[in-house]
């Protein structure tokens, strides 16, 4: 494959998935928005709501913290999931091995395929893990701990928390490609860079950079051309 350096400076906007809904997964992240946008798809779509009600269900589920009751996502754990993997120590070839059976186990376990059955709803797997990525790029913003330096007395200002988030969040998807869950899961990548440039639509270029720095302008340039793929 020719590498173009130009590349770096263009555009990262990828295809979204084909739905009923496109605009369903740009505005509901929290539980109670998607819990609504499932009711008002219920009118036009029962079959589709139920799908992703049992979806709902699924992800969001109530754990018992400090005599607290706390509404976990399984979805967003996975976002947490991969940038531990990415940011943990070992050597690299255990961890990639290991990333990739444990994260592709969240992806395809008993639950979920019970869920989906033979055929695997790509919108509805794409729309869960987008919302999910928004929730944590979201939650880290607002996360006094991420979000400040000097022991919480100086907060990060925006294109500080960028880069941080950047190095975090890119890095832990380029983490999933050399692991090969983005050649199984490309669902994944589309749904990882649509969320972090419908968050941050001014660093579309920078996602592209960082990928390179990361990867290396080859496998860089591969996995550019697969997330931009139908």
């Amino acid at each position: 494959m020719e590498i173009n350096n130009t590349k770096a400076t263009e555009s990262l906007r990828i295809p979204v998935p084909e739905g009923l809904f496109d605009e369903y997964y740009n505005r509901a992240f929290e539980p109670e928005d998607i819990a609504y946008e499932i009711e008002e798809l219920r009118i036009a779509d029962a079959q589709a709501a139920e799908l992703r009600d049992n979806l709902y269900n699924y992800r969001f589920y109530t754990r018992k913290e400090a005599g607290k009751s706390i509404v976990s996502d399984r979805f967003m754990a996975f976002w947490v999931n991969l940038r531990y993997f990415d940011k943990s120590s070992g050597k690299m070839k255990f961890r990639l091995r290991v990333a990739k059976k444990s994260l592709a186990g969240e992806l395809e376990n008993k639950q979920i395929s019970g869920i989906f059955g033979d055929n695997i709803d790509i919108r509805a797997l794409y729309e869960q893990l987008y919302s999910s990525a928004r929730r944590y790029l979201s939650t880290c913003q607002t996360d006094r701990t991420y979000t400040s330096v000097m022991f919480g007395f100086s907060a990060l200002k925006r294109p500080q928390l960028i880069e941080k988030l950047l190095a975090d969040f890119i890095d832990a998807l380029c983490f999933a490609e050399r692991c090969g869950l983005l050649l199984d899961f490309p669902v994944v990548g589309k749904a990882a860079v649509h969320a972090w440039l419908d968050e941050f639509p001014e660093t579309d270029g920078m996602i592209i950079k960082r990928i390179y720095a990361v990867l290396g302008e080859q496998a860089g340039a591969e996995m550019l051309e697969r997330l931009k793929a139908d």
